[in-house]
C-alpha cells in the first residue's frame, strides 16, 4: 500500500484541475479490477485518498466546514486494474 505522500504525488501527476476546491465537495472513488475478483467497497481506504487530495492541494480540507461526501464504487470484469477519483463541488 502506498503512503499518503506517494498517493499525493500520483494525484498531482494526474490531476486535471489546476486550482484547489475551496467549497464542500463530493468525491467519488471508483476502483476498477481486472477479472471477476470479489472486492468489497469497504476495503477501499478512502481516508488515504482524501488525505492525498489535501496534501496535493486538490481540495482545501476535510474538516467539518468542507465536509466532503465520499462515495466508493467497485467495477469488476474490466480489462485492467485502475482507480478513478471524481470531485464535484456541492
Amino acid at each position: 500500500m502506498e503512503s499518503k505522500h506517494e498517493v499525493a504525488d500520483l494525484v498531482r501527476a494526474y490531476a486535471v484541475r489546476v486550482t484547489t476546491f475551496t467549497k464542500p465537495v463530493k468525491i467519488t472513488i471508483t476502483a476498477y479490477f481486472k477479472g471477476k475478483r470479489h472486492i468489497d467497497t469497504s476495503n477501499i481506504d478512502d481516508k488515504t485518498y482524501v488525505d492525498a487530495l489535501i496534501h496535493a492541494k486538490v481540495i482545501e480540507d476535510d474538516n467539518a466546514y468542507h465536509n466532503p461526501v465520499v462515495i466508493k464504487e467497485v467495477c469488476t470484469d474490466m480489462t485492467e486494474d485502475k482507480l478513478l477519483i471524481r470531485i464535484e463541488e456541492v
